[in-house]
């Protein structure tokens, strides 16, 4: 009968996390594809190289899941803007290390982590493929790489999304 009862709390756990998953992880995207359209989708922030850990994939983080993505590169390789937009913020944290924030018009914001260096400053205009940053392994990092996430506010809040990334470009 105990086990009958924890199985169903497990039971009950787990689809509790994939409400939370989906309420903040594929409506936020769905909002930005039939809201935002063509301007959802950006440049690659580092070309030629593939995502190592992916956008939601469940782990050790503050969200439970993976809130961007990885590129794993050398420290000191180029970091391109996404979006042509402003530059929110440049700033250190403990666990984004060195980072960089553009916002959009539409409230949409790209993060770039763990940067040796930043190349811009707040308040500048950004085109899409401008240089930014090196990459680097500053903050919570486990190795150089570049930690890319994207958060969108349809209602005055942000929330994790999925990169909506062009790889055509």
């Amino acid at each position: 009968m105990f086990g009958a009862v924890k199985n169903k709390k497990g039971d009950l756990k787990s689809k509790e996390n994939q409400l939370h998953f989906n309420r903040n992880v594929y409506q936020p995207a769905l909002f930005s594809l039939l809201v935002l359209g063509a301007a959802a989708f950006a440049h690659l922030p580092i070309p030629g190289k593939s995502v190592t850990s992916p956008f939601g994939k469940p782990g050790n983080w503050a969200a439970g899941y993976h809130t961007g993505a990885d590129y794993a590169c050398p420290i000191g390789t180029s970091v391109r803007a996404t979006v042509s937009d402003t530059v929110k913020n440049v700033n250190w944290g403990a666990d984004y290390g060195i980072h960089i924030v553009i916002e959009s018009s539409e409230k949409v914001r790209q993060l770039y982590a763990h940067l040796s260096q930043e190349l811009v400053n707040v308040g500048q205009k950004v085109k899409a493929g401008d240089v930014i940053a090196k990459s680097g392994n500053t903050g919570r990092s486990t190795g150089p790489h570049l930690h890319y996430e994207e958060r969108v506010s349809p209602y005055g809040y942000y929330n994790h999304r999925k990169p909506q990334l062009n790889i055509a470009h």
